[in-house]
């Protein structure tokens, strides 16, 4: 047996037949052994239905409870018979039959490997295709310090050598791992045997659920977690990776700051803000856009506002005052087009700034930004028109000789902060472009700052990103093979 696939599933009737299907039409010698984590939807009955169908190549494990651990996953590893194993869960599914004998002649010519990953399409639950792909990875091996920076690996890519995955099962670092980042964990520990393989193609599908247990919470949340996981699991890697583990708690902390601010709440922004300047990193310069305005003395008094948040609303408002008798008033109708107006210059980091290309969060640096042929481009950030002290006219981006007009005037109180400049608090944009007809391949746009009536503008220096094939979906045949 070469290769043994777990699927773990909690009330996914309505997927679950599609998810075993994609294995068993795989090209590989393998097995299926499904863990069933108490459904109580129906999803035991599909199930069920398959193992009569298939006997000598599934097997099912049910718990009694619905546990939310890695009890069924741990039972299921003892038992597998593949010298491979992936682990996946019952609502994605794969769409190359090929993918686990691939991935399994990977490990075979890769000694040095513990496990390899390939690239995801992300679907909405609907169905519908979402504009990114998950993983942006730019080369083929990748190590430990790589997988600590960030978990760019989504679970149903992943395949393990079988004996990596039974020591997980039974490691303190997994009985140390939150268990809502444990996938997380598990590619840490298995980075800690052997390098992470990368195979640069799309081979399943990740279904991104409005109530799952990621999607589903605050960004707030989502951050606090990832410093929980950081927290955790550093008694159990090497001593020399501390100093990056201590490095990446104090850049989710300084995110987390930030959501605070933008979520109102100044006095949580003022605890993980304070940890952040005490430790003075020497990366602030690189991942705070707004630093250079000011220094550590800007983010000192950026932290005094929000330790005296009272103090900081009467000052903004007396701000907000005095900008108003200066400025000019924003302009109505339409929004002026900058086709045949002219570039004043090129815009830096005190201008604009893009946090965000579909998937990619800046300044999250190492992986190539990639959008699905004929999907989406969704570009977020913000921009000003610095030199006259105002809010832009608009934003627009530039992308393969057209231009697309950008919604302008979200909120970003933090900008207006950071600036000190009251009239930037409504500096957000978003974008969202249909790549059309473009084919696949490299890619670039340069966003638009329009600064007068008649669309004159600054430009910012090109942002790349790649152009990528979708892969052919693999048809849910659950209907057929009853």
């Amino acid at each position: 047996m070469t290769v043994s696939a777990i699927i773990l599933t909690y009330n996914h009737v309505e997927f679950i037949g599609q998810a075993i299907e994609s294995v068993l039409v795989q090209d590989a010698d393998c097995e299926l052994l499904i863990c069933d984590d108490c459904s109580n939807d129906g999803t035991q009955d599909v199930i069920r239905a398959y193992v009569r169908d298939y006997p000598e190549r599934i097997r099912l494990l049910v718990s009694p409870t619905n546990s939310f651990d890695w009890t069924l996953i741990s039972q299921a590893a003892h038992l597998a018979r593949g010298t491979y194993v992936t682990v996946t869960d019952g609502d994605d599914f794969w769409t190359r039959p090929q993918k686990l004998s691939r991935q399994a002649a990977f490990l075979e010519k890769s000694p040095d490997c513990s496990f390899c990953f390939h690239n995801v399409l992300v679907l909405d639950e609907t169905g519908q295709q979402l504009p990114r792909l998950h993983n942006h990875c730019e080369k083929t091996l990748w190590s430990l310090a790589d997988v600590l920076t960030n978990c760019f690996i989504q679970a149903s890519s992943a395949m393990f050598r079988s004996q990596v995955l039974r020591d997980w099962c039974e490691s303190p670092l997994m009985k140390a791992c939150p268990v809502q980042s444990s996938d997380w964990g598990l590619y840490v520990f298995a980075a800690q045997r052997g390098k992470a393989g990368y195979l640069d193609d799309v081979m399943s599908v990740y279904r991104l659920r409005h109530h799952g247990l990621w999607s589903s919470i605050p960004q707030t949340a989502k951050f606090e977690r990832i410093i929980e996981f950081y927290k955790a699991i550093a008694p159990h890697v090497a001593s020399e990776y501390q100093s990056l583990i201590q490095e990446m708690i104090l850049k989710r902390s300084f995110d987390l700051a930030a959501e605070y601010e933008r979520g109102g709440d100044p006095e949580r922004a003022a605890l993980y803000l304070a940890q952040v300047i005490a430790a003075r990193p020497v990366w602030a310069p690189q991942y705070i856009p707004e630093f250079h305005n000011g220094g550590w003395k800007g983010m000192e008094r950026r932290l005094w506002f929000c330790q005296h948040p009272q103090l900081g609303r009467v000052a903004s408002a007396l701000q907000a005052a005095r900008a108003f008798v200066r400025q000019p008033r924003a302009p109505t109708g339409q929004l002026p087009n900058s086709e045949a107006a002219a570039c004043i210059r090129t815009a830096d980091h005190c201008d604009c700034n893009v946090d965000y290309v579909n998937d990619y969060c800046e300044p999250l640096k190492g992986y190539r930004i990639m959008a699905a042929s004929g999907g989406l481009l969704e570009v977020k950030g913000w921009a000003v028109d610095r030199e006259s002290g105002s809010a832009a006219k608009g934003v627009e981006l530039a992308l393969a000789e057209n231009l697309y007009p950008a919604e302008y005037g979200i909120s970003r109180q933090d900008v207006a902060d950071y600036f000190g400049v009251p009239s930037f608090r409504n500096s957000g944009f978003r974008a969202v472009i249909f790549l059309g007809q473009l084919p696949p391949g490299a890619c670039e746009f340069r966003v638009r700052i329009l600064l007068r009536e008649n669309g004159d503008y600054i430009q910012s220096n090109p942002v790349s990103f790649e152009i990528v094939s979708a892969p052919a979906m693999v048809m849910d045949r659950t209907s057929d093979s009853k």
